[in-house]
């Protein structure tokens, strides 16, 4: 039972942890709403998890490369692009 609780528990933080992560990529990208396929496929939350953190880190990684070469905007992109959706699938 305790392993159970423990496990609930872990991915309970996951969950939690989704919207941020899914809001910190949205700013990496100049507000592209991040938003989940209409059908959904079963994926552990953990999983997406890690999956949107690479992602954030790689973009960030990328961001920092291109700001320190040459003071460039983010991924080049400068216009506001609140109105776009992007997909993360894992």
């Amino acid at each position: 039972m305790l392993q159970i609780l423990t496990s609930l528990h872990k991915r309970n933080g996951a969950l939690h942890r989704i919207p941020s992560v899914e809001k910190c990529l949205s700013a990496l990208l100049n507000d592209i709403e991040i938003v989940s396929r209409s059908y959904l496929p079963v994926v552990l939350a953990e999983d997406y998890l890690h999956q949107l953190l690479k992602l954030v880190a790689s973009i960030h990684d990328q961001q920092t490369k291109e700001t320190t070469a040459a003071a460039a905007g983010k991924l080049g992109i400068h216009a506001n692009l609140d109105g776009v959706e992007l997909v993360v699938e894992w």
